[in-house]
């Protein structure tokens, strides 16, 4: 896995198959820890199982000014806090044209998009598997309460299932 990115990360359609991360007391566990002013887009991410402490997720475990779009996963991601089918936690970010199908565990917050996000999320899909003693839903399990700072356009969430934790 790469530390730190800033640059555009193109699958073009293809697929991670298998991907296995087991570094269950390390921060910022994904195929990237930290993607900064970066993008990741048309990739998908499957059959693979990521395991850290705090900000995980399958493809990003922090982002910072950073975008993930038209990517997917049905990965299964295990942390402590901040974790999330595509990424752990975001700040001034954007999540656009995703799919989760993610099995997501947690003692802390849990999304089947995102854990933590501040920024925006649009037209995403999630029929994830979330479970979490703290803020969880399968979109996202914080959303920033701030409205100048959280986005939430034409999401979808299963029937029945909470779209976001801390509502």
């Amino acid at each position: 896995p790469a530390v730190s990115f800033e640059g555009v990360l193109d699958g073009k359609g293809h697929k991670i198959v298998n991907l296995t991360i087991n570094k269950p007391s390390t921060n910022q566990v994904a195929l990237i820890s930290l993607l900064n002013k970066g993008t990741i887009k048309n990739l998908g991410i499957v059959d693979s199982t990521i395991t850290g402490s705090g900000y995980i997720g399958a493809f990003v475990g922090k982002m910072q000014n950073a975008t993930i779009e038209n990517c997917y996963t049905n990965a299964t991601v295990n942390g402590k806090g901040d974790t999330g089918g595509l990424a752990g936690f975001g700040s001034k970010s954007t999540i656009r044209n995703c799919y989760s199908n993610a099995t997501v565990n947690t003692t802390g917050t849990c999304g089947g998009i995102v854990g933590y996000l501040a920024g925006t999320i649009e037209n995403v899909y999630s029929v994830a598997t979330i479970s979490s003693t703290a803020n969880s839903g399968v979109i996202v399990g914080f959303a920033e309460p701030d409205a100048a700072q959280i986005n939430l356009v034409n999401v979808y969430a299963e029937n029945g299932k909470k779209a976001h934790g801390n509502t």
